[in-house]
């Protein structure tokens, strides 16, 4: 049996919207380079999201609530009002009724990004008292965290600009004379290892990129379908293309 477009909708209603696991654990957590903070942000989302789920809670009890009322008015309506009161009164009686669902899907959604900081606390505290501790800010893991985020900030400034903009600057010059070379040192780096990685990469497709610079053929570049094989398609075709006369070219015989 097809699908039909109702069982389409239907189903709509049971996906998530919010983040995912790869989502929360990319550029939620690991949006901090230290493991210190990365657990200290992940107990302020659990406590966000738990704050946020009591809200949901009570907005759910309002809409059953007012589905109730909406309908004992139904019920009233149907004995003693005319038709224009029946309809309002039904139509009272569906929105409440949406606004039921509603929250039972956001509840959903945020029950399931809670578990996942939850884990996350979970794989790096095995008790009551490392949670306890590890909550707890020290002014040796802020320093190892700044140290590590502006040298982090600043190595992506030497990769995309060619050297470290005034803000970040600015905000190194704050600090203590070692922990300026400890920055520095760091975003040395990154940069340089980014710099190597990047040439090597390149070498790789170069043949692929020279036989598209000398070809006729003029495409432009597209992210779309970029997930069948993490490549830029284009670059998939000129291989295929390249390889292709390269095999031809050797299954020819030799004279």
């Amino acid at each position: 049996m097809s699908l039909t477009s109702e069982q389409i909708k239907e189903h709509s209603k049971k996906v998530a919207l919010g983040m995912s696991n790869q989502q929360i654990q990319d550029y939620v957590i690991a949006s901090h380079v230290t493991n210190d903070r990365q657990f200290k942000q992940a107990l302020l989302e659990i406590e966000q999201r738990e704050h946020n789920r009591k809200k949901m809670v009570i907005g759910k009890r309002k809409s059953l609530c007012d589905v109730k009322r909406a309908e004992k008015e139904l019920k009233e309506a149907l004995e003693h009002g005319d038709e224009l009161d029946i309809e309002v009164a039904q139509i009272n009686v569906d929105d409440a009724a949406l606004d039921v669902g509603m929250w039972e899907r956001r509840m959903m959604q945020l029950d399931y990004e809670h578990n996942v900081f939850i884990e996350f606390v979970k794989r790096n505290a095995d008790s009551i008292e490392e949670l306890e501790k590890k909550a707890q800010w020290t002014d040796e893991e802020e320093k190892r965290y700044w140290v590590a985020r502006m040298g982090k900030q600043a190595a992506l400034d030497i990769v995309c600009h060619g050297r470290i903009s005034v803000g970040n600057m600015d905000s190194i010059a704050m600090m203590k004379e070692n922990d300026q070379m400890h920055i520095l040192d760091l975003a040395s780096q990154y940069s340089c290892l980014m710099k190597v990685s990047m040439d090597k990469i390149q070498g790789r497709t170069n043949k692929y990129f020279q036989a598209y610079a000398e070809s006729p053929d003029i495409n432009i570049p597209s992210f779309h379908g970029i997930e069948h094989g993490l490549n830029i398609p284009l670059l998939d075709q000129i291989k295929n293309d390249v390889d292709g006369k390269m095999l031809q070219s050797s299954d020819q015989p030799q004279e």
